[in-house]
């Protein structure tokens, strides 16, 4: 219900007047991404506006991470994907007919601060722009609108947020948490079942219940050589031609301490020398295994690639097997060496070898006899070393959730017969801590073991009341508080602390509102999928149901 009269004042002009930002959403060359072309494909209508497969695919990307760890850290499946899509374009709508966008020095100021652009923009800041660009495969354009996107739902949520209010009850309730003086005791409990191990029938129910988390995806293992680019600092020149042309290329890179003046070539050359020298180095490296040891390697056969390791004087190193995303342990390359990995093929005679340069080595990497492994769904003792663990703590865990809720159970139907509760306590075997009397707004000063669980716990306790269980600061231990006293603050700490216990329940209270909101507001407008786009989620959902 707030959220829908909150919903009716924002629309009125003169509450938005104070909030609105007179910019349009366009910016650069970039268009709107949620206006959709009359010539792409349209996947779906929210409101009166349709959506194209362009929109819905450029919100796709933005929600599942635009930058490679991004999208690795955090997995969506389709249809979680797909209601932010359409909860977004819809939100999107509201920020555009209420002109709130993203100013092109917003959008400029964002970028900058994104590559640490803190002291101004000039060329060398642009490079690494560019390069941050190239790196992730992003345009310019893409990018852009992308932080104009974030920025609007930025403002949309501080909008929000600043919406939430709390009653005058609820101010006092909280003022009282953080400065009434408490006496509590604590019950701790450890984890007795924490040495339990796993039977094979338990580990094979946790496998069976979750096996599509253990599913592995084409992988490949490489014997590889690694040839210190050190080697060669010694052996190669830097011409003056080189240290020219380097210097053109790179000029603004080499200025003087607190100023972007570029150093003259004479003053930059002492820099530019080692520069070239380890570049000069790294291509002999490279060139020393492409010319000679690949073709030695080529030409003894099966044992090749280690005929010509033992002629280089180099130890043979083997890979764990690994992913297309995963890096192998102890390789300072990631991606070059995972691609040059993948290209391997024992099969092809020119496809048997690759080499990778790196900053510190130069690899040469042959396939191990066996590899690639394919994609495929493992049994159970072809991951029985990331099973087990999993299995054994989820056992452990469940075990003594269940222990705590039945203690819990007891202390309190004992409380209920003798308010003593060490004597309760003690008939559970439980040890009870002596009485600790503290301010929560104070506690730190004189802290104690877990001060801030049992301090969490307190907070909203009467006297005579004791706490589920809470966890300790020990993952292996949980704590029951048991209030004995609880006493008003001195006024003077209230009325200094007022204002502090008022935001803090706000913000408690608008966590989820935007989310909450974004959902209402896609309701109000009316969503509208197409066939193919209905036809896509629903067999997603189906496979989504079948691999649980």
């Amino acid at each position: 219900m707030f959220i829908y009269h909150f919903h009716r004042i924002i629309r009125h002009r003169l509450v938005w007047g104070a909030f609105a930002i007179a910019v349009s959403l366009a910016f650069l060359s970039v268009d709107s991404c949620y206006k959709s072309s009359n010539q792409a494909e349209r996947v779906a209508q929210i409101g009166k506006a349709p959506v194209s497969s362009e929109t819905f695919a450029t919100l796709e990307r933005e929600i599942r991470g635009l930058f490679p760890r991004r999208r690795q850290e955090a997995p969506l499946t389709f249809p979680a994907v797909a209601t932010q899509v359409w909860q977004q374009v819809a939100a999107f709508q509201v920020a555009d007919e209420l002109e709130l966008g993203a100013s092109l020095e917003e959008i400029r100021a964002t970028i900058q601060e994104s590559i640490g652009a803190t002291e101004g923009y000039n060329q060398q800041i642009h490079q690494l722009y560019q390069a941050k660009l190239r790196e992730n495969n992003l345009t310019p354009a893409l990018f852009e609108q992308y932080q104009s996107h974030l920025l609007t739902l930025r403002k949309l949520s501080a909008i929000l947020e600043s919406a939430t209010w709390t009653t005058p009850l609820e101010n006092e309730d909280e003022l009282a948490g953080l400065t009434d003086e408490m006496t509590v005791r604590v019950v701790a409990v450890s984890n007795r079942f924490a040495q339990v191990q796993a039977s094979e029938a338990q580990i094979q129910a946790y496998f069976d219940a979750h096996t599509n988390q253990f599913y592995l995806p084409k992988r490949v293992a490489v014997h590889y050589v690694a040839l210190p680019v050190s080697n060669y600092l010694a052996r190669v020149t830097v011409t003056e031609e080189q240290i020219r042309e380097y210097y053109d290329d790179h000029s603004e890179a080499f200025t003087r301490s607190n100023s972007t003046e570029s150093l003259p070539l004479a003053e930059a050359r002492p820099q530019i020398i080692p520069l070239l020298q380890h570049q000069n180095a790294v291509q002999a490296a490279y060139t020393n295994l492409v010319n000679t040891f690949l073709p030695m390697a080529a030409q003894h056969g099966p044992d090749g690639f280690a005929t010509a390791a033992a002629a280089f004087a180099l130890p043979v190193s083997q890979t764990a097997f690994f992913a297309a995303n995963e890096n192998p342990p102890g390789i300072e390359l990631g991606k070059e060496f995972r691609d040059a990995a993948f290209e391997l093929d024992l099969a092809q005679p020119d496809g048997r070898f690759n080499v990778v340069q790196g900053q510190n080595f130069v690899y040469a990497l042959t396939p191990l006899a066996h590899s690639p492994s394919p994609a495929h769904m493992p049994a159970l003792q072809e991951v029985m070393d990331r099973v087990r663990p999993l299995a054994q703590d989820k056992i452990r865990t469940d075990m003594f959730r269940d222990d705590l809720v039945t203690l819990h159970t007891d202390l309190t139907k004992g409380l209920a017969k003798n308010p003593n509760i060490t004597a309760v306590a003690h008939a559970k075997a439980l040890n009870v801590s002596t009485a600790m009397t503290f301010a929560v707004h104070t506690i730190y000063q004189n802290p104690f073991p877990n001060y801030m669980p049992v301090a969490r716990a307190a907070l909203h306790l009467r006297p005579g009341e004791i706490t589920e269980a809470v966890p300790a600061d020990d993952d292996d231990a949980a704590l029951f508080v048991y209030m004995v006293a609880r006493r008003p603050g001195d006024s003077l700490s209230a009325d200094m602390l007022r204002p502090k216990a008022r935001a803090s329940l706000e913000r408690i209270r608008s966590i989820g509102i935007t989310t909450a909101w974004m959902d209402w507001n896609l309701k109000q407008k009316g969503l509208k999928l197409h066939d193919r786009m209905r036809s896509q989620l629903a067999a997603a959902i189906t496979s989504s149901t079948a691999e649980e």
